[in-house]
């Protein structure tokens, strides 16, 4: 009964709909939303290391799953890379991540500041409050199930 609410939200046209925070965002796959529906129902944290569903999760929710990490500390695009790796067991290089990242510059979901580190630029990320938002309304909404 619960699978089938989560997969009913979701698959609402008023929830991907542009006007709305996650429209932005192409509308997922029915793979996508078995995947968050079955993750949600059954997903318990602590578990030792990432699973192969949590691993589709992060994929199909990536960039929030980069504003998630971004919370916690702002970091350049090849350190996401890593952590999105070492964390979710997801890799990803940089002909995904760095489009997505400027696509998420761009919506004023994150932002980049160069920053000199040794004799090297880099662009370091963090979560502006649009991302904050967003992140607040998919919690909420996970928290809803």
């Amino acid at each position: 009964m619960e699978r089938k609410s989560i997969t009913n939200l979701l698959l609402r046209p008023d929830f991907w709909h542009p006007n709305s925070v996650l429209g932005m965002f192409h509308r997922p796959t029915s793979l996508y939303i078995a995947d968050l529906t079955y993750a949600v129902v059954n997903m318990s944290e602590g578990d030792p290391g990432p699973t192969e569903l949590q691993t589709r999760l992060v994929r199909s929710f990536l960039d929030i799953t980069i504003m998630k990490i971004l919370t916690e500390e702002p970091i350049w695009g090849y350190k996401m890379m890593e952590v999105l790796k070492e964390r979710y067991g997801v890799k990803v290089g940089p002909p995904v991540i760095y489009p997505l990242l400027d696509s998420m510059e761009e919506n004023g979901l994150i932002r980049a500041e160069e920053v000199l580190s040794g004799k090297r630029k880099r662009k370091v990320y963090s979560v502006l409050s649009k991302g904050s938002k967003m992140l607040d309304d998919m919690d909420r909404i996970l928290r809803d199930f």
